[in-house]
């Protein structure tokens, strides 16, 4: 590592310290910290804790009440266990609670077993000697003690359906180790007869469920792991299935299947996901149980489960697929509705190790969300949780856009952008140094989370960091950047008016720099400019004369190798004192302002890692501040300081990121009051993540959320960039490949929570009035919900009466109701709908409404 840090020097370029950086980096995407119970929806997305190790996971409705459920199969660290989550109205979680099923569950599905009424649990336990576990169900979402029978040699999948028409589900089990698919009947009491095996190709995985050649039977197909083919088993309806014809996929390693309409045409088509390049395969249907050729899609490594379903609410089928092993992500493949899917992959972050995966709306909008189990163990640390992220219906399950930066023909920007209104208009804009084309790059916002394309300033040499500020006074805000490549200067843009910079005027630093920060440190109301020499060891403080210029600077000698840096008042005197992160001694240097724009000789404070950014804020909401570090490591990938008040800080606590922190900022993600954190990861080669960690208001922090960005995401800001009240961000990547780089926009939308999802109110008398019937609609995301309108519509809507009591903006927790009545106009059945407006982008939500009129 010395060596290649001194090679890193030397050339002095900021790709040399991209790749230096992403050398170490582990590619896992989780916090260990103390799991919180529930969490607020932050862009999307929420983790919930469950039982160690889980690996599979299916949806269901346990407890009557309308919402829908989950449970998982905790199959590592001998959990040996199925975890049931039961959903609130909200579309947020209750705690876990753990059944014990005696052996690794390998897979789960959810059914009637005993033909109550009430949905039971069955889990697949063991991958040799493999048993059918079933938990019978009481209907309140509690379970009764698992029952198991004996089933065969090997098990990998499971899927149900009543096979022989009996009105009992039965089990189609994928055996591995002797290459048969068992078929075992239901006796409708949660047991169930001896296997009957029937042949098919090398090692099955999977097996799906449908009538592939359309006479009405129920067949089955195997993903064949060891040969790469899908086998097809027509069934006759009577619980027998002929012998299995193989169809080729032509990628290796396929894994999983699931079947469904891509052309909605009543023809069922086959999609596999196949780990070994990559790949999503489609197979076509010809409708009598043949198939296609196969066609192959790239998606992200480390494919486990594919799932079918409409997820941005097109009508047209879409591709879902866990990525495990590289990089704890779900990605999908929008459909055409002609059997093709886009070849452009949305990837979205999820916890680490996600192998299962189910489909549901959990929030009640009308829109299809998706689960994953996750079973990561990196290092050895076994976890256990679901990850939820809730679909927009647009965008599928998260706000996120990267933009290009520029034309040339390198455009990666591995360093930092700044955001501000650069032209005035009260809409946050970005810019972006496009590091090796002396470029920069200016994203002029529109107010509601876009921006236009993009502008591009020249620049005398390449800059390696960028500050907004009022430089000269004028009500403007102005540009500074750090040039290096020639001369140890900073370049300041001063703005013309409407975002236009004619001039660059350089001034002198001691040194190459690395980072900038402003601040007005001698209180004459005038920015100043604190900027880090890496090279050099120092930083230098240039006093700005309010005019737009910075005639001289001050040096004050730093640690080894001074990156990052934030201004803040830490002893509370009233002037703003200075944070340096030090990447070469591990170590933080914090300068106290003297109280005219001069700093006393820093004091440092132990981080451990490689400290690479510091971010300022008050951690504890006591007015007090404190510091935050990304340390460029997984073990302790994040320090917290916790200030005195007097100038000085606490020792560094740290949290195991489990991947390398980059760069950091705080800031409020989920609304609640307490600030949070965010950090990039640099994940070569593949999409890169923010990881943002809720703060619990007392300095520590909960467990991370991970979101995708664009590859090497290198520098990191956070502004409300659509004035909805919540907290966005934005990242400048660079690229491992090509060196194309671009800005991701990651906007924190509004989400909702709607129950129940119809109301019906019986039988009521022409003329007369129902007692009314309530909706629930609440806010579980990060950004406060803004509501519109409610109006009463469909076939009789003068038949019901609403009144609410909600606000027109709902704050991050709460809820008001929406009280219905049904007084019907005529006799017979009468019908309505509730439509309700608001600016989640899933807008508008639907409540059915029905009655009868005597």
């Amino acid at each position: 590592m010395t060596n290649l840090l001194s090679q890193e020097i030397s050339v002095g370029s900021i790709r040399a310290r991209v790749n230096f950086v992403a050398i170490g980096i582990l590619v896992v995407t989780i916090a260990l910290m103390t799991p919180a119970q529930a969490q607020t929806y932050m862009f999307n997305r929420a983790d919930y804790p469950t039982g160690s190790g889980s690996e599979a996971v299916a949806v269901g409705d346990f407890n009557g009440d309308g919402r829908m459920d989950v449970v998982t199969g905790n199959g590592l660290s001998n959990a040996n266990s199925v975890s049931v989550l039961l959903g609130k109205a909200d579309g947020t979680f209750a705690a876990h609670v753990d059944y014990s099923v005696g052996a690794a569950p390998v897979a789960v599905a959810v059914g009637d077993f005993n033909g109550d009424g009430k949905l039971d649990i069955a889990v697949l336990l063991g991958s040799s000697n493999t048993v059918v576990g079933i938990l019978i169900g009481n209907g309140d979402g509690t379970f009764k003690p698992v029952i198991t029978t004996t089933a065969g040699e090997g098990g990998y999948g499971m899927a149900i359906g009543d096979f022989n028409g009996d009105g009992n589900l039965d089990v189609a089990i994928a055996d591995f180790l002797t290459n048969n698919v068992d078929v075992m009947f239901g006796k409708g009491d949660g047991t169930f007869n001896p296997p009957a095996s029937y042949a098919t190709g090398n090692s099955p995985r999977m097996v799906a469920i449908a009538d592939y050649n359309g006479d009405g039977k129920l067949d089955l197909a195997t993903v064949n792991y060891g040969d790469q083919t899908v086998s097809i088993l027509l069934g006759t309806g009577t619980g027998t299935f002929g012998t299995h014809t193989d169809f080729a996929t032509k990628q290796q390693g396929c894994v999983s299947v699931a079947a469904g309409d891509l052309r909605n045409k009543g023809l069922i088509d086959l999609v596999m996901g196949c780990q070994t390049l990559g790949q999503v395969v489609v197979m076509l249907g010809n409708g009598n149980g043949t198939f296609k050729a196969p066609k192959d899609y790239s998606v992200p490594a480390g494919v486990d489960t594919v799932l079918l379903g409409d997820f941005n609410g097109d009508g047209k089928l879409d591709v879902a697929v866990t990525n495990d092993e590289t990089t704890g992500m779900v990605s999908v493949l929008t459909g055409t509705g002609s059997g093709t899917l886009k070849k452009t992959v949305a990837s979205f972050g999820t916890n680490f190790g996600p192998m299962g995966l189910a489909a549901a709306d959990f929030n009640g909008d009308g829109k299809l969300d998706l689960v994953t189990a996750d079973a990561g163990s990196p290092f050895g640390v076994v976890i256990g949780n679901i990850s939820v992220l809730l679909s927009n219906g647009k965008s599928l399950f998260a706000g996120r856009t990267d933009y290009n930066v520029s034309s040339a023909s390198t455009t990666g920007a591995y360093t930092g952008l700044a955001a501000g209104d650069l032209t005035g208009d009260g809409k946050i804009d970005l810019a972006v140094p496009v590091t090796y084309a002396s470029q920069l790059s200016l994203l002029f916002g529109t107010g509601s989370g876009t921006f236009k394309p993009f502008s591009t300033i020249t620049l005398p040499t390449n800059a390696n960091a960028v500050a907004i500020g009022d430089f000269n006074n004028d009500h403007k805000n102005d540009i500074a950047l750090v040039n290096f490549g020639g001369g140890d200067t900073i370049s300041i843009l001063l703005n013309a008016g409407s975002g236009t910079f004619p001039t660059n005027t350089q001034y002198n630093t001691a040194g190459s720099g690395y980072a900038i920060a402003t601040g007005d440190f001698n209180n004459d109301g005038n920015l100043d400019i604190v900027v880090t020499g890496e090279e050099s060891n120092n930083i230098s403080v240039l006093l700005g004369n309010g005019a737009g210029a910075f005639p001289s600077f001050t040096t004050y000698t730093a640690g080894s190798l001074p990156m990052g840096v934030s201004v803040g008042d830490f002893n509370h005197d009233g002037f703003l004192d200075i944070a340096v992160a030090n990447y070469g001694s591990s170590s933080v240097s914090v300068f106290i302002n003297k109280g005219d724009g001069t700093f006393m000789p820093q004091v440092t404070y132990s981080t451990g890692g490689n400290p690479i950014s510091v971010a300022v804020g008050g951690f504890r909401g006591n007015g007090v501040l404190d510091l935050a570090v990304a340390t460029d490591q997984a073990f302790g990938g994040l320090a917290i300081l916790l200030g005195n008040n007097d100038g000085t800080f606490q020792k560094a606590v740290t949290y195991d990121t489990l991947n390398n922190a980059y760069s950091i900022v705080a800031g409020d993600f989920n609304n609640d009051g307490k600030l949070d954190v965010a950090v990039t990861i640099v994940n070569s080669g593949n999409p890169g993540f923010i990881t943002i960690m809720p703060g619990n208001g007392d300095g520590t922090f909960g467990a991370g959320v991970t979101l995708t960005t664009g590859s090497v995401p290198s520098g990191l800001v956070v502004a409300d960039f659509n004035k909805d009240g919540g907290l966005d961000l934005a990242t400048a990547n660079g690229s491992t490949i090509g060196d194309i780089g671009s800005a991701s926009v990651l906007l924190n939308e509004p989400v909702i929570g709607l129950y129940p999802g119809s109301l019906a109110f019986g039988s009521q008398k022409t003329g007369t009035t129902s007692s009314s019937k309530t909706v629930t609609l609440s806010n579980p995301g990060g950004t406060p919900l803004k509501i519109t309108g409610f109006t009463i519509g469909g076939t009789d809507p003068k038949d019901f009466i609403e009144t609410n009591d909600c606000p027109k903006s709902l704050a991050t927790g709460e809820n008001c109701t929406i009280n219905v009545s049904f007084s019907p106009t005529a006799s017979g059945a009468r019908s309505g709908s509730l439509t309700i407006k608001d600016k989640a982008l899933s807008t508008p939500q639907t409540i059915a409404l029905s009655g009868t009129g005597t």
